[in-house]
């Protein structure tokens, strides 16, 4: 029992503070790298065309993130890997005593739920969001439930509503253990970057979204199953992460699920919903517009956080450290760190400099593969978006190619993502 409530004796005022960022630049830039060897997206490209493998792909000089190491827990009676989880920690006594109850009799199938402390509706319906969403390992649990009140109006008691029978549930909690296992033998000792990325293309690459599937809404359908929606992947998401060591939690908000996590010494949103790009079924190339963004990359899409957040808080995301596009080098800054280097020119110049570069590198290693370059400024994307055709035009005259050209709008993240094939 003391190991068991560990967990929930950290305050919560610890939690804000170790929450709280402040906003830099990172040093490295596009032509950074440009200069120093095109080595890291030459690489990212031949991995699209399928040449290398994904260690050799996540490695960059600007990975600092820690270390990550298999957490060894086991489905009991506690909360699976409860110290990596944002909120877990910060419950107050009677919410904890109130949510062990409820994790306990769900974990054992429980049809009516006794609470040690009588509590409002409004505290239940807390509880359940943080067991259906923050305790991926609950896949037997709905998101309905039942209250029973005594006569001052508090509930005393919870009938949750189960989606499988405990039967399934042990034999898909056995097959997830085993992927999971599985990540925590190959991952373990990579950095939390690289193994983060790892098990978000896993998710994406082997998941198609449905809203149909018996298991959609669990990691086991995202994970097992291949068919899940948002919060089924979010889930799938965070369990994997915890497993390694990595604080993080699924955020929900109008409709629609995604997570935070912390890599490095910040917090991330990462979506391996908006990120999966499916036409008809069919899997178009993985640009990463959604892996690691600040909140302010999110703002004009469809995010903000339930009520649950705003009154209970949730982590800053301000940073660009550890975005999939950064990373990688392709990524261009507003005022470019190394202006002092003539050879820098404007964004354009420099936007045009790397298009071209990776253009060469797919030229040169088959023919096809996705140009990808991510801007911080909104009006240096327009400009590029505007001018990339003639970017195009230009290296077709000069290797008297072909060219089938096919772009991915994802102008709401000033993310030009277009995918080459020269004949």
């Amino acid at each position: 029992m003391k190991r068991l409530f560990h967990f929930l004796s950290l305050s919560f005022i610890f939690m804000l503070s170790s929450m709280a960022v402040c906003g830099c630049v990172p040093a490295q830039t596009p032509l950074y790298y440009f200069h120093a060897g095109l080595s890291t997206y030459h690489e990212l490209l031949d991995d699209v065309l399928g040449k290398r493998s994904e260690v050799d792909l996540f490695s960059s000089a600007a990975d600092s993130s820690a270390p990550v190491s298999s957490v060894t827990e086991t489905i009991s009676c506690a909360p699976l890997y409860a110290d990596y989880s944002y909120y877990l920690p910060s419950l107050a006594d009677d919410e904890a005593a109130n949510f062990q109850a409820l994790y306990t009799g769900i974990q054992g199938f429980q049809s009516t739920i006794s609470l040690p402390v009588a509590v409002s509706s409004d505290n239940v319906s807390d509880l359940m969001h943080l067991l259906t969403n923050e305790c991926p390992e609950l896949m037997q649990l709905s998101s309905r439930w039942v209250e029973h009140s005594n006569l001052l109006g508090l509930v005393v008691s919870v009938s949750p509503e189960y989606t499988i029978s405990k039967e399934t549930f042990d034999a898909q909690t056995a097959a997830v253990n085993t992927l999971i296992q599985s990540w925590q033998t190959t991952l373990s000792g990579q950095s939390a970057y690289q193994a983060e990325l790892t098990i978000y293309n896993y998710i994406i690459e082997n998941c198609v979204y449905s809203t149909q599937a018996d298991n959609c809404q669990s990691a086991y359908g995202a994970l097992i199953d291949g068919q899940a929606k948002c919060d089924g992947r979010a889930k799938a998401l965070v369990w994997g992460l915890r497993s390694l060591g990595i604080k993080s939690s699924v955020i929900t908000g109008n409709t629609h699920a995604w997570v935070i996590a912390h890599i490095g010494d910040y917090d991330y949103n990462v979506d391996p919903t908006y990120d999966d790009n499916e036409n008809d079924g069919i899997q178009q190339p993985l640009c990463y517009a959604y892996f690691n963004i600040p909140e302010s990359a999110i703002s004009s899409d469809p995010y903000p956080a339930d009520d649950f957040y705003q009154r209970r808080g949730y982590p800053a995301t301000v940073r660009w450290d550890f975005n999939f596009h950064v990373q990688a080098g392709l990524w261009i800054y507003a005022d470019d760190p190394s202006s002092s280097d003539p050879a820098s020119g404007t964004a354009l110049d420099r936007a045009r400099a790397l298009f071209v570069a990776q253009a060469e590198s797919i030229w040169e290693g088959g023919g096809e593969g996705l140009v990808m370059i991510r801007f911080e400024n909104a009006s240096d994307y327009a400009a590029a978006a505007a001018s990339y055709n003639d970017w195009i035009q230009s290296f077709i005259n000069m290797h008297a190619a072909g060219c089938n050209i096919v772009n991915y709008d994802f102008s709401n993240q000033q993310l030009l993502a277009v995918r080459l094939s020269f004949y």
